[in-house]
């Protein structure tokens, strides 16, 4: 059998099985292969990913997330200390065991791919969805979406209040607004 080693005895011979291999009844010896992933006998302390081997051997692997340092155990890759994209620009990247993610700045929305892994911060236009505080348009205000966050602006005739942000009225007549054309207009 190929998969044992022949001792010429006297007047005889005996055969026993490689690494890797068992049974045989030290004549015939049919060596059939162990599948080292899951026999108890022969413990692979593989920690994460057993892949039996043809030849009587077996290998380590690691699952995603995670690198050998040995033949047998893996540790965690830190995504965010790696000099690499994995993340969007304006994100800040968060390690975790085994995976990472990306997380956008307030004012922007996660684009995730299949494995919920944040690809992209988009802007959300808190303007066009209503989630912002200005004064409505009635009340003489309006939005001005900007790149993450948003601007509230009064019409004019108007004034903004910088801790409420809504618009008041502004009476002109205080501010001489009809003596610019001529001293005796009355302001109403």
């Amino acid at each position: 059998n190929v998969n044992s080693i022949c001792h010429n005895t006297i007047g005889s011979y005996t055969c026993i099985c490689k690494s890797g291999y068992f049974g045989g009844d030290g004549i015939f010896n049919n060596c059939e292969e162990i599948n080292e992933c899951e026999s108890d006998i022969y413990s692979n302390n593989c920690l994460q990913k057993c892949i039996n081997e043809p030849e009587g051997s077996f290998t380590c692997l690691c699952y995603d997330g995670y690198e050998s340092n040995n033949i047998f155990n893996c540790n965690d890759i830190d995504e965010c200390i790696i000099p690499m994209d994995y993340c969007p620009l304006i994100s800040t990247c968060q390690n975790f065991i085994g995976s990472y993610n990306c997380i956008c700045p307030k004012g922007y929305q996660s684009i995730k791919d299949i494995n919920n892994i944040t690809t992209e911060c988009i802007d959300i236009d808190e303007c066009f969805n209503g989630d912002n505080d200005c004064s409505s348009e009635v009340d003489g205000g309006y939005c001005i979406n900007k790149d993450g966050n948003f601007e509230c602006e009064c019409q004019y005739g108007y004034q903004l209040d910088s801790t409420t942000k809504e618009c008041y009225d502004v009476n002109e007549c205080n501010f001489g607004a009809c003596k610019k054309y001529d001293d005796n207009t009355l302001c109403i």
